[in-house]
């Protein structure tokens, strides 16, 4: 089943309802193909997609997509069998969204988009195709594990983390990719607080065993991957918000605005002021 939206104002999605209508779904997954900007809310938190975001999603509730600046968006939703458990290539943060029911969702942005839309215009193909019957259903699923497969073959470099809401498991009995995720939305819902000694506490380890696994797990220090994160959404802020860099940096945990500026500048290679100007530009 393909939904297409092309709306100027807030859309609200109930997966689980529009889901009911393809029996053989996964329960509420679903593929949001992006063809413009827009703003997905999911409990009052704001996550901006791109233009060719491709965004695996599960949500129970009710979501949410919302334009930016009032400007129209369009966006297709794809519900497709996708199997328990499915090949999907290496990534462990697909494969266990195929194999869960919990609330999460994985915004996909570098990779290859032309072969990826190629995919889904076969899977669209086949599902027009009446009436369907088992051998259809198989087709349009394979297309989707090789979809997913692509999407995993870029491995973490293709998720867009700050946008992203990974499944929550027990850390200690979590593979190392699970890890990632996990320790990530931490990082995310306390971006402002948020240090190692403060980490390691909630996951109850040893600090300096914490800071030797988040090494291992981001190729970077704890502190330097929380400064990346925190360069991230100030971008983000800077792109789609107007308030005022002090009241950003503020927002991101820096006391100083001259601190936020040499970390930003030392990411952007400009001053916020200047990143904001020529964005808006």
């Amino acid at each position: 089943m393909i939904y297409n939206y092309h709306q100027n104002h807030s859309l609200t999605l109930d997966l689980v309802a529009l889901s009911q209508a393809t029996p053989d779904l996964h329960p509420s997954s679903a593929l949001l193909i992006c063809k413009t900007d827009c703003i997905l809310q999911i409990d009052q938190r704001n996550f901006h997609l791109k233009q060719q975001d491709i965004v695996l999603l599960r949500y129970k509730q009710p979501i949410n997509l919302m334009p930016i600046d009032q400007q129209a968006f369009y966006v297709s939703l794809f519900f497709v069998p996708i199997a328990c458990g499915i090949e999907c290539g290496p990534n462990e943060l697909v494969t266990s969204m195929t194999c869960s029911q919990t609330d999460a969702h994985i915004v996909f942005r570098r990779f290859n988009y032309q072969i990826c839309v190629n995919y889904l215009n076969q899977i669209k193909a086949l599902t027009t195709i009446q009436p369907q019957d088992n051998f259809l259903k198989y087709q349009e699923s394979t297309l989707m594990s090789l979809l997913l497969t692509e999407l995993s073959r870029y491995g973490i470099d293709a998720i867009a983390m700050i946008e992203s809401n990974f499944l929550e498991y027990d850390l200690k009995k979590s593979s190392r990719s699970i890890q990632f995720g996990i320790i990530l939305n931490y990082i995310v819902a306390n971006l402002a607080t948020v240090n190692l000694t403060k980490a390691a506490l909630h996951f109850e380890y040893d600090p300096n065993y914490f800071s030797r696994l988040t090494r291992q797990l981001f190729h970077k220090t704890f502190t330097e991957e929380v400064r990346f994160i925190r360069m991230s959404e100030a971008q983000k802020l800077l792109e789609i918000t107007n308030r005022s860099v002090a009241d950003i940096a503020l927002t991101l945990g820096y006391q100083s605005p001259s601190t936020f500026n040499r970390y930003f500048k030392q990411r952007a290679g400009q001053t916020p002021s200047a990143y904001r100007k020529l964005y808006q530009t």
